[in-house]
Formats: C-alpha cells, structure tokens, sequence
C-alpha cells in the first residue's frame, strides 16, 4: 500500500488529524467500510478516522476490524438520533438507541467513557427516524443546556456553511472543543472536514478534546465531488438512499 510515502509525509507534520465524522453503507452512505479504509488512507494527513453511522456501530465495529492492515486509527462512534437533534458519540464500546433526550443520550455516551460533540448543530433539516418520528437535525437550542464535549463547527456537507459560521459561534460562547468531519456519504468527501490535534493517536484525539485543544478545518470541493454529492442527493429524494 505504500507506507513508506505515507510515513515520509507524516514526519514532516507537527500535529495529528482526523475525520471524526463519516458514514457507511450501514446507514445512508454510499461506500463500504472497506471503501472508506481505502479513502483515507491515501491521504497523508490523515491520521484517525471514525465511523459514525446513524443509530448503530456495525460499521465502526467493522471498521476497527480491519484497522489494523492500514496506517491509520479507527474510532468506533455512532450518529444518534436524540429528540433535539443528531449527536456524535465516539469511543463507544456499545450503540446508544436513538429517541432518547439530548441530556440522556449525552449520559449513555460518558457512561461508555465515551465523548459526546453536538453534530451540525445549526442544520435547517429535519429528520424522520422509525419509531420516533419527526425530529430535527440540528442542536442549536440544547448547546447551553446540556454537556457536550464539544461543538463540530466544520462540516463539510454542501451548503452547511451558514450553519457552520453559527456553530462556531455558539461553541465559542461556550467554550467547549471545536471538531470537524466531513460528514462523508461519498467516498470522495473522506477527509474534506476535520480535527487538528496535538498528537498522532486516538488516544492522543480524545484527550484533546477533553482538554479543549482541537481545531477544526476543512477543504474546498472540486467539481468531482460536487458532482457525486449532487447525485447522493438525488438518490435522497427519489427515495433510494435513507436519510
């Protein structure tokens, strides 16, 4: 696979990266997880992912698995579906079932000792979960009322920027750590959002974020990209893909 290249650019760095937020064809995105393995690994400044599926860590779980074969860590983390909005709970060790309040979600996520960041908070989407119902996307109204580990101020969903620009807001006002992911559905958006953080490792990843000493980013989409998201969408509303 060419670990020496990867190794060589990885000298040359001072700090780690990751994309904390990404999705499988375990839930509504379109690569496998082996896909995604691949993906990431051509990047060189890629050090930590994690798979974060919606409502399940069957993809994560996977994804660990096979961890080992690359130069890379695997988080196993999962999208949930609360009653306020989406949260991301990474370092699990179990899946936390959707439908429950932003505060008791919160809860199941540290009692795993896991981390719990408020996902695209500023979202202006709803979504449809079975045996739920109609819930929003987007965190805004719980970030001062519930304690999450921090705020995903990069996402790099298409047009999420105004909400990106208010979650960094709100995640300064509160002084929480700042993450970015990708949001990846396609495999060419792997590594397009992500969290900078002092270190290489997961481990290293997770005390940061408790020690707020993150920083998010992220990377323009060229028009290939464009193209495979447009057509992810248009899967989306043909009601091929779940949303």
């Amino acid at each position: 696979m060419g670990f020496p290249t990867r190794e060589r650019a990885l000298r040359n760095r001072s700090e780690g990266r990751a994309d904390v937020h990404i999705h499988t064809r375990y839930s509504d995105g379109r690569a496998s997880v082996r896909e995604v393995l691949d993906r990431a690994f051509t990047d060189p400044r890629l050090d930590v992912i994690a798979i974060t599926d919606h409502n399940t860590i069957e993809g994560a779980l996977e994804a660990a698995r096979l961890a080992p074969e690359y130069p890379l860590e695997v988080v196993v983390g999962e999208e949930i579906t609360s009653l306020e909005g989406h949260i991301l709970g990474l370092f699990l060790k179990e899946a936390v079932r959707p439908g429950l309040s932003a505060g008791e979600t919160i809860a199941a996520v540290h009692a795993q000792g896991g981390l719990a960041i408020a996902a695209h908070p500023f979202a202006p989407r709803h979504d449809h979960v079975r045996g739920v119902g109609r819930v929003p996307m987007g965190l805004g109204r719980a970030l001062r009322q519930v304690p999450f580990d921090g705020v995903e101020v990069v996402n790099s969903f298409p047009l999420f920027a105004p909400a990106n620009w208010l979650a960094r807001r709100a995640q300064r006002a509160s002084g929480v750590a700042a993450t970015g992911g990708s949001d990846a559905h396609v495999v060419e958006a792997v590594g397009k959002g992500y969290t900078c953080f002092p270190g290489r490792t997961a481990a290293d990843l997770a005390l940061a974020i408790r020690q707020r000493r993150t920083a998010a980013g992220g990377s323009f989409y060229g028009p290939r990209l464009v193209l495979a998201y447009a057509m992810f969408v248009a899967d989306v509303y043909r009601g091929r893909t779940a949303g």
